[in-house]
């Protein structure tokens, strides 16, 4: 259970950040920067401390060996290099 709740925490954060959809930071960023800077700046903010939480989580699981390598997969994969 804590697998699935763990992902789905990750998901949300993702998807927050940028999806194709118009319901994303990025995009909210972009158009309201002017007016709500403050504002932007603080989601902003709890973006980036969800996206640290994550790493160091990842970090303290797999390691650094572990995270170089399936960044590396990931690069293999993304190049068509199986």
């Amino acid at each position: 259970m804590g697998f699935l709740i763990r992902w789905a925490f990750a998901f949300l954060l993702l998807a927050a950040t940028y999806n194709p959809t118009q319901w994303n930071f990025v995009r909210w960023a972009i158009g309201n920067y002017q007016n709500m800077l403050s504002v932007t700046v603080l989601v902003g903010l709890i973006l980036a401390i969800g996206y640290i939480i994550f790493l160091r989580a990842t970090l303290r699981s797999i390691g650094m060996f572990g995270m170089l390598f399936g960044a590396g997969r990931c690069w293999n994969s993304a190049l068509g290099v199986v």
